[in-house]
């Protein structure tokens, strides 16, 4: 059991890092987003990283699909 403790993070971090990849990549081919909007988004997704992506999810991606 103790060797598996450091592999904890990792397997937390793997389905966010995911999600993450998933929701920069469809914020790049939205065109909906248009000029200043598409890097205050992009911004929000380098820096927020994972809540960001939640942020683009909740605001964007769930009212086109």
């Amino acid at each position: 059991m103790q060797n598996l403790l450091p592999l904890i993070p990792i397997i937390i971090m793997i389905p966010l890092l995911i999600f993450w990849a998933r929701m920069f990549s469809d914020m790049l081919d939205n065109d909906t987003i248009v000029g200043n909007n598409r890097m205050i988004w992009m911004l929000l997704l380098t820096f927020f990283n994972v809540f960001g992506a939640a942020l683009y999810y909740t605001t964007q991606y769930r009212k086109r699909y």
